[in-house]
Formats: C-alpha cells, structure tokens, sequence
C-alpha cells in the first residue's frame, strides 16, 4: 500500500505545475521498489533477494523527500517576502 501511494502521488507531483518533475520521478520509482520489495515478501518470505528493493526505496525516499524539504523551505522563504512588501 505504501508502494501504490507514492506512485499515485507521485502522478499529482508530475502534474502539478509549481513542482519540479524529477521530484515525481524518484518518488515514483520508490513506489515502484516499494511494490518489488512486497511482492519478494510475498512470495519468498525474508530472504537476500529483498535486500536490493529494500535499500532502493529508502535511498530514494531519503532523496526525494529531503529534496521536497528544501524546495518547502524555499517556497516558505520566498512567501515570507512578499507578505513584507
């Protein structure tokens, strides 16, 4: 469920217009690994064949959310701006 979230959300972050596109890509592709690493789960329990779906997820999920963070930041920054003019 995990893996089908990131996917259908990373389709609205492709789509939205103020949000860069590789942003959606990467968390797409975690969503992706995500799906892998269940369905490895599922069908051969905890074994060494999980370990690379595991560790692709969580580097791009570190990736795309840290990514996410500083555009936040930047979007909050320039906000803050304006409301001062």
């Amino acid at each position: 469920m995990l893996g089908l979230s990131f996917v259908l959300f990373a389709t609205v972050i492709v789509s939205a217009a103020r949000m860069p596109k590789p942003i959606g890509c990467l968390m797409g592709l975690s969503g992706l690994a995500y799906i892998v690493q269940g369905w490895v789960l599922g069908s051969e329990g905890f074994s060494e064949t999980n370990t690379a779906p595991t560790l692709i997820g969580i580097v791009l999920v570190l990736g795309w959310s840290s990514w996410l963070l500083i555009i936040a930041w930047r979007m909050q920054e320039s906000s803050g701006e304006a409301d001062r003019l």
